[in-house]
């Protein structure tokens, strides 16, 4: 295990020459050492301490009385033979190519899990990995001559442990034992008056009405939409369809040499032409100062924040007021398919050269091979088709059940277990494939973000109602340009300005480099681990996603890129936000002290990480080695390092 450790850490040091935090991160099998050490030792073996609230908490099928003491036992958890296979030895390989050694990962919890979760776990994660990295990099690590490596696990003990104050102990007893003589005295006068007895019976029912009303509530709200929609097929002069819904909800004009008329949806217009101007009193009426929003506004001045031009007065508006701005948001894919258009090339407009990449014929790659003269952007179109079918009501409601666990099960088990379940519909098969072609090399963090709002625009697209558009994200609405004709998988892109340039310009961002350096430079801001982005039922076994991770994928300044991929692309960095967080070049911060540690590397004796047990002697191999016995209250040394 060493040996390969060490054998990646040479091969990374040979390509950077600076570590940084984020390429280390991405060193799967150094990560998989970590864990596995932090699963044996967990840095709070014990676990930490909480108590219960004073009316008790249900916790799946097990009631926990008020004011109980409750901990979880990371030591004893982390080596369950019902958990892990062969638990009490070190096996990185279960974090990576062995899952099925780890029944259950959520038990793995080292810096708890959650809103209140170790805040220094990033920080403590990254100082792990680049140590980690330093000393295995110079150094062959081992036990000192005369240590008996089985003392090693009996001599660490736990020097971190929380416990409730005997003061806050008698303070809950007390004010448990008055809760439940207000409990007895509540129930003693209650049982006394016989007319407060139908006050359930009358909740109950003013529930089922509730429900009721609801119910009947969608169904008015879909037959109102039915009927508009087959009033203006009766009621057209021309072939013309439905309008995609724009941000403001207003009908985008389109011209053309025949005349005026309304414009088509993005992926079934046949005759691109430029937009008119937009109704008067729109919030995104054109004008010199406001035109593109976000895609064009590249004359900002310096220090000026473009994702400002989110606010005003329309994102302000809560969505049930959005009418006051106009019409109803109208439907966005039309009731009947375009026969025209299934024969029509899935890249909209076509090229004006044929040498250009997307025109070169694409067949869906096997698992990681590609065939010769692949190219992605025009097998992620190919995957997605030329747009979604209209879904039927059971359809919608089986997308609806998949949405949460769907994404998160082919990131965590794969694909193939997601069929295996039964779960996967119509729409999660292009997903896969467009997950396979596109983001297979992204992070687990960042693949299910974009599944997950890839699945709401593809169930969007065919079920167009006013509450699956309130689900997106309102940076996710349709912008005025996406009315021209245009390929299908643009409309897939989160960010506005994005969109627009890919409408307009395409053909700029077709080749296979965009999404290498798409893949490689996309990051998701989430201040937590994998694990914390989603919630498992242990009844059902079904995954869902966590509440704070869906609000942190709903926010557009969340979706960001590295620097790496703006000196490629520089024209997209007023569309895109720019990873923020601690510096990348982690190493320079730390150039001192790494010229002290080399300068000293030959005879020194450093401290072990659990002082109690003995310091480490370093040595360069020759027979003047430092003894270490002693030096620190005469304990004998631990490990030996020898330079590599």
């Amino acid at each position: 295990m060493t040996t390969k450790l060490q054998a990646d850490l040479d091969a990374y040091h040979a390509e950077h020459e600076q570590a940084d935090h984020l390429s280390l991160s991405k060193l799967k099998y150094l990560q998989a050492c970590i864990d596995e050490s932090l699963r044996l030792f967990p840095p709070v073996p014990s676990g930490v301490q909480r108590m219960s609230p004073p009316e008790g908490q249900q916790v799946g099928d097990v009631f926990i009385p008020g004011n109980t003491v409750v901990q979880v036992p990371s030591y004893t958890l982390n080596r369950d033979a019902r958990v892990f296979v062969r638990p009490d030895e070190f096996v990185p390989e279960r974090w990576t190519t062995a899952p099925e050694l780890t029944k259950d990962a959520s038990v793995f919890a080292p810096f708890s899990v959650g809103r209140y979760s170790c805040v220094g776990k990033q920080l403590g994660l990254m100082e792990l990995r680049f140590v980690t990295s330093q000393i295995l990099r110079k150094y062959d690590v081992g036990f000192a001559k005369d240590f008996d490596p089985s003392t090693f696990p009996a001599g660490l003990q736990d020097t971190f442990t929380l416990a409730t104050s005997k003061l806050d102990l008698r303070v809950a007893r007390e004010r448990k034992n008055n809760r439940i003589a207000h409990l007895e005295a509540l129930v003693d006068r209650l049982s006394q008056d016989n007319a407060d007895s139908e006050v359930p019976v009358l909740m109950d029912r003013l529930a089922t009405v509730t429900k009721q009303s609801h119910s009947l509530l969608e169904v008015l709200r879909s037959l109102e939409s039915t009927i508009h929609r087959h009033i203006e097929q009766a009621t057209a002069t021309s072939p013309k369809m439905l309008p995609a819904p724009s941000e403001t909800g207003m009908d985008v004009e389109t011209s053309s040499s025949n005349g005026s008329a309304k414009g088509h949806a993005p992926h079934r217009a046949s005759e691109p032409g430029p937009p008119s101007a937009p109704m008067p009193g729109a919030p995104w009426a054109s004008s010199p100062e406001n035109d593109h929003q976000l895609g064009d506004d590249m004359s900002a001045p310096p220090g000026s924040n473009p994702w400002d031009s989110f606010a005003g007065p329309y994102y302000d508006v809560p969505f049930d007021d959005v009418s006051q701005y106009g019409p109803p948001i109208p439907e966005l894919v039309p009731s009947e398919p375009d026969t025209a258009s299934t024969t029509a090339d899935v890249i909209v407009p076509l090229p004006p050269t044929t040498d250009c990449p997307c025109l070169i014929g694409s067949h869906q790659p096997h698992g990681t091979r590609r065939p010769p003269g692949f190219n992605t952007w025009r097998a992620a179109n190919e995957a997605l088709g030329k747009a979604s079918m209209p879904l039927r009501p059971e359809d919608a409601v089986r997308e609806d059940s998949t949405s949460h666990d769907t994404p998160i099960r082919a990131v965590l088990e794969g694909w193939d277990s997601v069929e295996a379940a039964g779960l996967m519909t119509d729409s999660w098969r292009k997903l896969r494939l467009v997950d396979e072609i596109c983001f297979v090399k992204c992070d687990k963090i960042e693949r299910v973000a974009i599944l997950r709002m890839m699945h709401l625009m593809m169930t969007y697209h065919g079920d167009p109602t006013p509450g699956r558009l309130s689900s997106l994200p309102r940076w996710f609405w349709m912008r005025p340009s996406q009315a021209l004709a245009h390929t299908y998988a643009i409309d897939y892109f989160v960010w506005p300005g994005v969109r627009e340039r890919f409408v307009f310009s395409q053909h700029r961002y077709c080749t296979n480099l965009f999404w290498q350096l798409f893949q490689s430079n996309f990051k998701v801001t989430w201040q937590y681990g994998f694990r914390d982005c989603y919630m498992r039922d242990r009844l059902t076994g079904k995954f869902s996603l966590s509440p704070m991770f869906e609000q942190t994928i709903s926010n557009i300044r969340a979706w960001t890129m590295d620097t790496d991929f703006f000196t490629h692309f520089p024209e997209l960095c007023q569309d895109i936000p720019r990873v923020e967080g601690l510096p990348i070049a982690v190493g320079s911060a730390r150039k001192d002290a790494q010229q002290v540690w080399e300068e000293t590397q030959h005879h020194a004796v450093v401290r072990a990480a659990r002082p109690f047990v003995g310091p480490m002697l370093v040595s360069d191999g020759s027979n003047d080695q430092v003894d270490g016995a002693g030096l620190y209250d005469g304990a004998p040394s631990t490990f030996a390092l020898h330079t590599r």
